[in-house]
Order: structure tokens, then sequence, then C-alpha cells
């Protein structure tokens, strides 16, 4: 009953026009990713994008600080999510800006995994605050283009797992790493 108030109080208060381009362009993420997410994941991706555009429209920009992250541990959530803002962008007066890929990458990826987007915002945040603690260890930033930054990238996201759901691994190379 609560989730039938939330749909008609989104539908009742979206102009009719950003409820076509937001169907429009949730065809590429249904046919990128030949299954529907279902109506809780249109109704998000609907309420996100309204308040995008409207933002938009005034010239307000929330920056994500994790395009990057996002592009190599997510690629084709990513890629998806370019299409769709590229779709959105093309019947828009007012552009959305790259950081709504990020965002939308977001929304995707959760919905794929069954979480919120709390839980993704989470684990991205740990494995950024991580990558800053090693690039100032290292004294450089890490070029973002290399495939040690993927390699890198991908051994945080399992480690942040790992710790957040306490599973142990053992190393077995550890006592050979330590002698030398």
């Amino acid at each position: 009953e609560e989730e039938k108030k939330y749909f008609s109080d989104i539908m009742d208060s979206t102009d009719s026009e950003i409820l076509d381009i937001v169907e429009d362009a949730m065809k590429i993420i249904d046919d990128e990713l030949k299954e529907k997410l279902g109506i809780y994941f249109r109704l998000t991706m609907l309420s996100h994008l309204s308040f995008a555009i409207e933002r938009s429209k005034y010239g307000t920009i929330i920056r994500n600080p994790f395009l990057e992250e996002l592009r190599v541990l997510y690629p084709q959530e990513y890629g998806i999510a370019e299409r769709f803002i590229k779709e959105v962008n093309e019947k828009l007066e007012y552009k959305l800006e790259i950081d709504e890929v990020g965002f939308i990458t977001m929304h995707i990826h959760a919905a794929l995994r069954g979480v919120k987007v709390s839980e993704t915002s989470e684990q991205l945040t740990l494995t950024y605050e991580l990558l800053k603690v090693i690039e100032n260890e290292l004294g450089h930033k890490i070029n973002r283009d290399s495939y040690d930054f993927i390699r890198l990238l991908s051994h945080l996201k399992f480690a942040v797992n790992r710790a957040k759901n306490n599973i142990m691994i053992e190393n077995i190379l550890l006592p050979e790493i330590r002698k030398k």
C-alpha cells in the first residue's frame, strides 16, 4: 500500500515530458541488460532524474567524486549509464553533467545486486579512501588509465567486501614475503 502511494506521488508530481524521456531511456537499460529491473528501479530512476533535471535548470551541479572508480569497477553499468544520459540529454533543454553518469551507474549496480544505493556508495567511499592512503604513501597519484589502477581497484573492492563481511583469507605466500 505504501509503495502504491509512493508510485502515485512520483507519477503525479512528474512532468509528462520527463516521464516519456525517462521511459525511452529505460529501454537502453532493458536492452543492454536483457532483463527488466522492475518497477521500483524505474521509480528510483524517475525520482532521481526529476531532481537532476530540476537541479540542471538552476545550474546546480552535484559532483560525483567516484567517476573513475565507477568506470573501472563497473564498466558495463557505466557504459549503460553513459548511453542513458546521452539519450536523456538529446531530449532536454538543460543538459545533465557527466557526474550523473556516475550516479546512474550506482543505481544500476545496486539494482543488479539487489542492494540499496547507499551500500554501493559506502563501498566506493571506502575504496576511494584506501586509494588516497596508498597514493599518499607512494607520494604520487596512480595513472587512472593504467592497468595497475584497474588491478588495484579490483583488489581494494574485494578487500572492502571481505572486511565488511568479516571474511578472513590466508595468504600462503606471506611467510615467504616476510623472509624477504
